[in-house]
């Protein structure tokens, strides 16, 4: 989880770790549930090839 936000934030520009842990845990797991996504290794790849689902996660 810890290199995910690593990987998110070098991605987004934002510094995930700034946000309360409970908080984005949830939101995370929210939208991995809504998309059907099982793992972070493969959320990570979404957000990366699909700006649909990228433009959701940093809106949110």
């Amino acid at each position: 989880y810890q290199d995910f936000k690593q990987e998110v934030s070098r991605l987004c520009g934002t510094d995930l770790h700034l946000y309360k842990s409970q908080q984005m845990d949830r939101r995370i797991h929210s939208l991995m549930s809504f998309w059907g996504i099982s793992d972070y290794q493969e959320y990570l790849s979404v957000l990366k090839t699909d700006p649909r689902r990228y433009q959701e996660f940093v809106k949110k």
